[in-house]
């Protein structure tokens, strides 16, 4: 198997063009202003400043209305610039990460409901931080969440500070379908030919499992997985038989 990914990684650049259309671009509209005293203990407030206008139209809110969109980019916003001013910006984001597993359908409806108590949420968040030994930004930053409310869409936050931190940091995330594990060596190589690809400075490679393409792999990239390249066995086959029934 490892020679057959192999093969087709040293096949990417020649047909990569093979992707779909791109996704329209969102409209961008002003966030608003959201204090960060609460979760890093000064009066710091966060601007778009140091984002440029293209590069946040990826996640600043499509719509406007207080939304569960809105609310939670401009939160997300607001935490990657505190993490990136005190060099915690990475570490937030493996604390992120770590959230994002640990968050289960369970859990997300205990800190859903409104009937539950402020403070026996916060008991379980810090309970989680400090299993996790998440940075104090995070565990303040989910506080404050329980605070104001919005806790109950804590998912939705975990995507916007992923989406904030792969623009802050030139990260661009692909996902990778195989139909079975694929070897370390394997992603390396795939990174390594997408990174050439798109020109970002860091790629974050998202492996999928899925048994019913046979071989090989199928890569998506780009603004929402919009553009895409597909080395898998079945569509081999399947560009086989349609060549033969013309």
């Amino acid at each position: 198997m490892a020679s057959s990914i192999m093969n087709n990684v040293a096949r990417m650049p020649a047909t990569m063009a093979r992707s779909s259309a791109k996704a329209p671009a969102a409209k961008a509209v002003a966030a608003p202003r959201l204090s960060a005293r609460s979760f890093l203990g000064n009066r710091a407030t966060f601007s778009t400043k140091s984002i440029s206008a293209k590069k946040a139209t990826r996640f600043i809110c499509k719509a406007v209305g207080d939304d569960a969109e809105k609310i939670s980019d401009s939160y997300a916003i607001a935490l990657a610039e505190v993490a990136n001013a005190n060099n915690a910006l990475e570490s937030v984001q493996k604390d992120f990460e770590t959230l994002a597993q640990i968050i289960t359908p369970e859990t997300q409806t205990f800190l859903s409901n409104p009937l539950m108590a402020d403070d026996k949420k916060k008991n379980v968040l810090v309970k989680i931080c400090d299993d996790a030994s998440f940075t104090p930004y995070t565990v303040n930053f989910l506080k404050l969440l329980v605070d104001k409310k919005r806790i109950g869409i804590i998912n939705d936050m975990i995507q916007a500070f992923e989406d904030v931190y792969c623009e802050l940091t030139d990260t661009e995330v692909c996902s990778v379908t195989s139909a079975s594990k694929l070897s370390k060596e394997d992603q390396f190589q795939i990174a390594k030919k997408l990174q050439e690809l798109t020109g970002a400075k860091n790629i974050k490679l998202k492996p999928n499992i899925d048994p019913e393409i046979l071989g090989g792999f199928v890569v998506r990239y780009g603004q929402d997985g919009s553009s895409a390249a597909d080395y898998s066995v079945a569509a081999e086959l399947e560009g086989m038989l349609e060549g033969a029934s013309v």
